[in-house]
Parts: structure tokens; sequence; C-alpha cells
């Protein structure tokens, strides 16, 4: 599966343009990793001026509630909560967003 920047936004990794992107596909800006029904959420590491990382919570099935990350070229990972993979590698959770989800 291949990734095309969207046409129209810049091409850097600032959290506004992140929150840019990511609002054209249907999500939102939310305070917090809890699980809502009807919402699938992500967490955007970083700082205010770069992400470098995102998380992408798991809706359904046994794994529900849980986080799902991939790691660079290594493997996809799931954790219970966002904040278990802070650090110096990826940063901090600066930003959750969530969109509505089926």
């Amino acid at each position: 599966m291949s990734f095309d920047w969207p046409f129209d936004a810049a091409e850097d990794t600032k959290l506004s343009t992140m929150i840019s992107i990511f609002s054209k596909s249907g999500y939102e800006e939310c305070t917090d990793s809890d699980i809502e029904e009807g919402f699938r959420k992500i967490a955007l590491y970083g700082t205010e001026d770069k992400i470098t990382h995102t998380a992408r919570q798991l809706v359904s099935g046994k794994n529900r509630g849980k986080w799902t990350s991939k790691l660079g070229i290594w493997f996809q990972i799931q954790h219970g909560d966002p904040k278990t993979i802070e650090g110096t590698d990826y940063g901090l959770v600066i930003k959750y967003l969530k969109m509505p989800f089926p």
C-alpha cells in the first residue's frame, strides 16, 4: 500500500499540518485516549512543532480499546495506553483525534 501526500497540504510534519490532513479524513480533536462508542481515535506524538509518530486505537475484536503502532521499519505492536511508548524515540502524546466509526 502506498500513501500519496495530500496535494493541498504543506509538506511538513508540523502539528497544524497533521491536524489539517486528518481532519480532511473526518477526524476532529478530542481530549483523551478513552474508548468512545462509535469513534476511532489516534494519538499524535512529538512536540508542538513536529509530529514523530502516530498510534491508532483498535475499535473491535478481542483487543478493543488497545492501541497499535508501527515502530519504523520494525514490528507493529499493540499497547494498552498511548503513553506507554512515550520517550526519546517518539516524544510525548501531544494531541488526540477521533472520527466516527460504524
